[in-house]
């Protein structure tokens, strides 16, 4: 009987310092406002409130191709990929709503390939992930570092969501962009989330925009006819980068052979964005505002990150 009542005891010791421990080390920005249900994996909440400019949304073209930080170091703009492997379109309008009302970005980017993925494929794998990187004490395992500094001293995330890759494996050359009448499908349901995306952005005053960022192996002229069509009815902006001339040099641009650039193509598409998103008029250079120390904080260690490849 001692036995079990010293197990009881240890199991609930257990729990409380599990509770108590979580409760340290959850980002106190990842707010209750929002529910808990949804918002662990969602980084760009460890932001201040009001500090994006730029949300952009979409897979892994995004994470490998747009560097949030060469943005900032050229432009003054704030911006933040919210993007996933595979990303679909159900998963960034989740996205999009959580970041929408705590950062109230200016303009909204989405890579138009979630458009293409099948809700009901990722259903199952959403199902069947695991839940242990959900739990707080586990992904945020390290905040028990930031405990005893000053909230407004922490750097969140350097990287922005960005994902330098420094490595090459080049292309062979290959025409991915021939002229064709053809349309790619739409899946039906993915057209419900797509009208709830402009419906968010339009009732929060953000500018949706299409951005397809440059893979030979991802996208094609179905895909950018279909786009182009989408765009037209909703009003979106579409920029097709697999058309512009960015200078993207498919041998020494790309990490995995046409599939994803490097951090050199990265560099050459972010510079490329921070002008448009400059010229829209829409967003400011925050780089003389005080407001926005930690982001010239959080390129100074991008810097030393990216040296280290």
């Amino acid at each position: 009987m001692k036995d079990v009542l010293k197990s009881i005891i240890f199991v609930t010791i257990f729990i409380i310092l599990m509770i108590i421990a979580n409760i340290i080390v959850f980002p106190k920005e990842n707010i209750k406002r929002f529910g808990l249900k949804n918002v662990y994996d969602y980084d760009i909440l460890e932001e201040e409130d009001d500090i994006i400019d730029v949300l952009v949304l979409g897979d892994s073209l995004v994470y490998s191709s747009y560097s949030p930080m060469e943005v900032w170091n050229n432009y003054g703009i704030t911006s933040y990929d919210c993007a996933e492997p595979a990303q679909v379109i159900q998963q960034a309008y989740r996205y999009i709503k959580v970041a929408i009302e705590k950062e109230h970005p200016k303009i909204v980017i989405m890579e138009p390939n979630v458009m293409f993925r099948d809700i009901k494929k990722r259903k199952l794998k959403n199902a069947l992930s695991t839940e242990g990187h959900k739990i707080p004490i586990i992904k945020y395992h390290d905040n028990w570092k930031h405990l005893f500094e000053k909230k407004e001293d922490i750097v969140k995330n350097a990287n922005k969501g960005y994902n330098y890759i420094s490595k090459t494996m080049p292309s062979k050359p290959r025409e991915y962009m021939v002229p064709s009448p053809k349309q790619e499908r739409i899946p039906m349901e993915n057209y419900e989330y797509l009208e709830k995306i402009v419906k968010l952005c339009n009732d929060n005053n953000a500018k949706l925009v299409f951005i397809s960022f440059p893979t030979q192996k991802s996208w094609n002229y179905k895909k950018h006819n279909t786009t182009n069509l989408i765009a037209a009815k909703y009003g979106i902006e579409f920029l097709d980068l697999n058309l512009e001339d960015i200078g993207i040099d498919w041998i020494n641009d790309t990490k995995d052979e046409g599939a994803h650039l490097n951090y050199k193509g990265s560099k050459k598409v972010s510079l490329y964005i921070g002008n448009y998103l400059k010229e829209t008029g829409l967003v400011e250079d925050h780089r003389a505002d005080n407001r926005y120390r930690l982001w010239e904080k959080a390129y100074k260690i991008y810097e030393i990150n990216s040296a280290k490849y």
